[in-house]
């Protein structure tokens, strides 16, 4: 854990994997996750904000895996990552959110994600209890590169499924599968 505004490179040299149980596994200002081509760091939790990232966090080289289980519930959202994600140069995000608590409030994977470069992600939110309002893969999605993004979102309850909360800024040319405010949407670089 950082105190306000602090900057650190995480570099992982073999497959890892932090446990966060009941809290954070990863709390960071403004963390570069970087590493050996191949790797994957893998963060675990089972109440909220499994990465809880107050400012930037940049991916690149290695996969980030964030796995919330969601079995406890938090007061409010149930979460995997917060903050500003930014994924690039072979970079890839892959979150996987199991909303199991028996909460109104709603689940959402991601907050704000930029992908650059060939930076890629694949978001899949499951929202399993009838009681669930909302369920979104991703706040704000903002593609700049050539990398593959997919989210899938399955919500029990009654409120809006979103694969994308609100619609996305892309600046670049990608091939769509779906829409943005269903509940799955693929985008695919058209010249990657």
């Amino acid at each position: 854990q950082a105190t306000s505004g602090d900057e650190l490179t995480f570099y992982v040299v073999d497959d890892s994997t932090i446990d966060g149980g009941e809290e954070t596994a990863l709390r960071y200002s403004n963390p570069t996750i970087d590493g050996v081509a191949g790797k994957t760091l893998t963060l675990t939790g089972i109440k909220n904000n499994v990465m809880y990232i107050t400012g930037n966090c940049t991916i690149k080289n290695i996969t980030v895996k964030v796995d919330q289980a969601g079995t406890l519930k938090p007061n409010g959202y149930t979460t995997a990552t917060s903050g500003n994600i930014n994924v690039r140069e072979n970079g890839r995000l892959e979150v996987e959110l199991n909303k199991e608590s028996d909460n109104s409030y709603s689940a959402q994977a991601v907050g704000n994600l930029w992908l650059y470069d060939n930076g890629s992600a694949n978001i899949t939110v499951t929202a399993n209890n009838t009681k669930t309002t909302h369920a979104y893969g991703v706040s704000s999605l903002y593609l700049h590169g050539t990398g593959d993004c997919d989210i899938t979102v399955t919500n029990n309850g009654s409120g809006n499924t979103q694969a994308v909360q609100y619609e996305p800024n892309i600046y670049s040319s990608y091939n769509v599968t779906g829409a943005w405010n269903s509940p799955s949407v693929s985008y695919k670089a058209a010249n990657p």
